[in-house]
């Protein structure tokens, strides 16, 4: 998602569940940031979280850079 946001509803989602969220990451997209750093560290986070029944992924605007990438 777009700068923050990401990252806030991770903390927000993990503070009002009061439970782990190991199963559950996120990728803060900047303006300036490297497109190909960006879609290798999408690849790693898919890779580390799918436990063999795939990965849901949200994005915040679909069209947007972070759904894009």
């Amino acid at each position: 998602g777009h700068r923050n946001l990401p990252e806030t509803f991770f903390y927000i989602l993990r503070d009002m569940t009061n439970s782990a969220v190991d199963y559950i990451d996120f990728v803060n997209v900047f303006p300036d940031d490297n497109i190909e750093k960006i879609k290798n560290l999408i690849e790693k986070k898919i890779k580390k979280l799918n436990q063999g029944k795939g990965v849901l992924i949200l994005t915040d605007m679909f069209g947007g850079t972070p759904s894009n990438l």
